[in-house]
């Protein structure tokens, strides 16, 4: 589709929102409780339920992470940090020590675009009322990955994270992704409310 001039590519994903929804929250729940992959997959109900958001959040992230590449580096860690005062607390320093490519993850708050630039995942919550315009700024071009659940994050964030009904979904802006010099697995683009 064409606006304004300039080309637009909007991916749908083509199946039923609860299908996306209950096949991402059994690969979260894989991922976090240790379950089998098959069957969580093929009993929605033998994966723990998660119902509370910031857990829920955190394990977004998380696999934001796991389906994200970076450029090669020589961090012996995995940054995954919270920009200023986050909501998610204990549930993010939950993954402290989990790994990301072999690399152990180390879970930090940080509160200047400095400090963010040595991140690899910067989550912006909308609690910090931090403006994510100024921070996607100050980061364009660094191989961070920003993401938000601030409203409106679509258009600064490279993922944001957004209510949908009684559930969490994401979007992806592609665009902001590939500018950073990342590339997110299509595996996750495929769970995606939407990627623009």
């Amino acid at each position: 589709m064409k606006a304004d001039g300039k080309r637009k590519v909007a991916v749908r994903n083509t199946v039923p929102g609860a299908r996306i929804v209950l096949a991402l929250r059994a690969a979260l729940c894989c991922l976090l409780f240790g379950s089998s992959p098959a069957s969580a997959a093929d009993d929605g109900a033998r994966a723990p339920a998660v119902s509370d958001p910031a857990t829920l959040k955190a394990a977004f992230l998380y696999n934001f992470a796991l389906y994200t590449s970076w450029p090669p580096g020589a961090a012996t860690g995995f940054a995954l940090c919270a920009f200023g005062r986050d909501d998610l607390g204990p549930a993010l320093d939950a993954l402290a020590g989990k790994t990301v490519d072999g690399k152990p993850v180390q879970v930090r708050r940080v509160d200047s675009i400095g400090d963010a630039r040595s991140c690899q995942l910067l989550y912006v919550s909308e609690a910090t009322g931090a403006s994510l315009a100024s921070v996607a700024r100050g980061l364009q071009g660094a191989p961070v990955l920003v993401v938000s659940d601030a409203a409106g994050a679509a258009e600064q964030a490279m993922i944001q994270i957004e209510p949908d009904a009684s559930r969490l979904a994401f979007s992806v802006n592609l665009g902001r992704v590939r500018a950073a010099g990342l590339d997110v697995s299509a595996r996750l683009l495929r769970l995606a409310r939407s990627v623009r």
